[in-house]
């Protein structure tokens, strides 16, 4: 079924199995956790209590356009990046996590806690994906393709630059991360510290 959010909606817990969307400028409050496995469209607020997580599951899609999630978010599905959204908490990323923009729009996801990933983020093609969080971690086996960074970034796994971006913090590639520059990387004279396989490539452009 369909469940569409207006206004102010206040639920124990959600488990989502349709098609539910909280709309723009309404506010969906939950005593208990929430949980997508099949679609969820925040375009309004979200708001979880303490020590609770919104989930994505590995057969959910989770677009957020304009959201704003107070809480942790977990991510083991497809998760759209559409406009500018926020998390004011924790979001960890196992799955997919990428860049939807429409006409080439610059979207900014910001997490005002820490954003570890494991999966895959990607900010290619029309339009950029700006990443603003505390702390960014690239654990082992995650993958970052073309992403803007404000915050520091320490990567464990592989990043990639195959089109012009730029990190507003310091990055710290470990013993286990590959780095890999093939376009214009702007550090806006922040520091590298790199222990691991790091590679500047030639521009194509």
């Amino acid at each position: 079924g369909t469940l569409t959010s207006t206004g102010m909606t206040s639920v124990g817990s959600l488990n989502n199995s349709g098609i539910a969307t909280i709309a723009t400028n309404s506010v969906l409050t939950a005593g208990g956790p929430v949980v997508n496995s099949n679609e969820m469209n925040v375009n309004g607020s979200v708001n979880l209590p303490a020590n609770s997580h919104l989930t994505n599951t590995g057969a959910g899609t989770l677009n957020l356009a304009g959201a704003v999630i107070t809480g942790t978010v977990t991510n083991n599905g497809d998760m759209n990046v559409n406009s500018n959204s926020r998390i004011d908490g924790n979001l960890i990323n196992n799955e997919d996590l990428r860049l939807n923009s429409t006409g080439g729009a610059a979207v900014t996801l910001t997490v005002t806690d820490t954003f570890e990933n494991t999966g895959s983020v990607d900010g290619s093609g029309t339009g950029t994906l700006t990443i603003n969080a505390t702390d960014y971690i690239n654990g082992v086996g995650g993958t970052v393709n073309n992403v803007n960074v404000v915050g520091n970034l320490l990567n464990r796994s592989s990043l990639t630059y195959d089109e012009d971006s730029f990190l507003a913090g310091n990055l710290t590639n470990d013993t286990t991360g590959l780095v890999n520059v093939s376009a214009g990387l702007d550090m806006r004279g922040n520091n590298v510290t790199n222990r691991g396989g790091f590679t500047i490539g030639t521009d194509a452009d």
